[in-house]
């Protein structure tokens, strides 16, 4: 929530241009690269795909546009791969684009949304996706790609993961609504239905499950920084808390949290932190320092290879830097405007 303040912010005092690309030849790709949303500026229009061989180290840019010949939309917020299709969340133009993996060529469009942010397939029949000002999880039905049902929430949603047969969705933002925003709402994918919540933190922007099961919850205390910061171990089979971690900082803003293969947790709060599930406190030290760059968004490539995305001032193409598990930095290129979300091809 904080970028997003400051995003605004910027896009208030400034113009920002997007020069028009001539639609290229065909591109060519490789599996296990990595897909780079770029969300570009609120009600620009300005969203780009890029892609990234760790291989080759090979950059493309604009694939989408090259593909089809027209621009992604206003606010790339996030991207789900199932089988050969790619799902690309278009957030402040209210849509989701299904499109070929490998070619990024368009299959459909699927509308019906207030603001949507991410998407989650529970299975081959059914997929929930979550909205920034609509209540409730919207239902997909992926065969069709049509829009079946709701989940009513009476909160907003955000991020999204399962484990032990249930979806736990994170009430991130407090926009219009005036319970706190300060739960994990639990649903039943089977009955689509929302049968319980646990309350945590304020504002939990990531989640993910450790190889023991459990479900790690990182909040960033609310963009106004109205407590704390913390991350919560919780048990999804019990719903209860097994842990709590504080931060030490009422400024700190940690978000993008993380797990590799070794089970270790990583974030950002103004640089990389890593964290083995094992500790009993947080880390005090930045495992990748910050320095003068913008650290955005975060991803752990398979072979534990990190990226880390540079929003830079908001208005210009964005960087991706890769560093491997030593923390020492092995390539960096540049992408489009906010990057702000990674996805692996594979």
């Amino acid at each position: 929530m904080k970028q997003l303040v400051a995003i605004f912010l910027v896009l208030i005092m400034a113009v920002a241009c997007n020069e028009k690309k001539t639609p290229g030849p065909g591109i060519v790709l490789f599996l296990d690269n990595v897909f780079i949303l770029n969300q570009g500026n609120f009600t620009y229009a300005n969203s780009s795909l890029s892609t990234y061989d760790p291989l080759t180290k090979t950059v493309e840019q604009s694939v989408f546009y090259r593909a089809n010949g027209v621009p992604l939309g206003d606010v790339a917020q996030s991207m789900t791969i199932n089988g050969d299709t790619a799902y690309v969340v278009v957030n402040n133009s209210g849509f989701i684009y299904a499109i070929n993996r490998k070619t990024f060529q368009f299959i459909s469009k699927i509308t019906g949304f207030e603001s949507p942010r991410n998407m989650l397939f529970v299975n081959k029949h059914k997929a929930y996706v979550s909205d920034l000002y609509g209540k409730y999880i919207t239902v997909i039905y992926p065969l069709t790609n049509e829009v079946i049902k709701h989940i009513p929430l009476g909160r907003s949603s955000e991020s999204m993961v399962m484990a032990e047969g249930k979806v736990f969705v994170a009430n991130w933002s407090n926009y219009n609504q005036t319970a706190e925003n300060n739960m994990i709402m639990v649903i039943d994918p089977e009955t689509d239905q929302l049968i319980d919540s646990i309350q945590v933190g304020k504002e939990p922007n990531s989640m993910v499950v450790d190889s023991d099961g459990y479900l790690w919850v990182l909040c960033s205390g609310g963009y106004l920084n109205e407590e704390v910061a913390t991350l919560w171990k919780v048990d999804p089979v019990s719903l209860t808390r097994v842990e709590k971690f504080e931060f030490e900082q009422i400024t700190d803003n940690p978000t993008s949290l993380c797990l590799d293969q070794k089970n270790n947790l990583y974030f950002l709060n103004h640089g990389v932190f890593r964290m083995d599930i094992s500790l009993s406190e947080l880390p005090k030290t930045a495992f990748i320092p910050e320095g003068d760059r913008n650290f955005y968004a975060l991803f752990i490539y398979p072979e534990n290879q990190i990226y880390v995305s540079d929003a830079g001032n908001y208005l210009s193409n964005g960087w991706v830097y890769v560093y491997n598990s030593s923390g020492d930095e092995t390539d960096h290129f540049e992408v489009g405007i906010i990057p702000g979300y990674f996805v692996l091809n594979r």
